[in-house]
């Protein structure tokens, strides 16, 4: 035994893994402000919603652009208990703007929000890969 009581090197990792853990949520908080993703005073992208089941709503966005097949499609699935909104953000930040600019033709499955869908807090990793599938 070493006599250090303090914690040593093990300490020392984990305190420096949260303080950079700290810093990059930080930096990322900067970053949504600096680039005007906290301004909501925009109008989202258009998008029109193709298909609509008791566990989401398929929207398909710039929808009057396309011809059906025109383009390489792409399926946006938002991580767990996030909005889509997080794919437009504002319209300088946004994916499915982005992605149109591209050529690529831009679907988003949008569960709801949990809390204002009906069964949505019970709902299970397994309910929405069956969604996605």
């Amino acid at each position: 035994m070493n006599g250090n009581t303090s914690g040593g090197p093990d300490l020392s990792r984990a305190v420096g893994s949260r303080l950079r853990r700290f810093n990059d949520t930080l930096r990322n908080g900067l970053e949504v402000m600096r680039f005007g993703g906290l301004n909501r005073d925009e109008e989202g992208a258009p998008y029109r919603v193709e298909r609509t089941r008791p566990m989401y709503r398929l929207r398909h966005y710039f929808a009057d652009q396309v011809e059906d097949g025109a383009l390489p499609r792409l399926l946006l699935v938002p991580p767990l208990m996030v909005d889509t909104s997080i794919y437009d953000v504002s319209q300088k930040v946004s994916s499915v703007r982005a992605l149109n600019r591209l050529g690529v033709d831009s679907w988003v499955i949008d569960f709801g929000a949990p809390e204002h869908e009906e069964g949505g807090m019970e709902r299970s990793l397994t309910d929405h890969v069956l969604a996605v599938s």
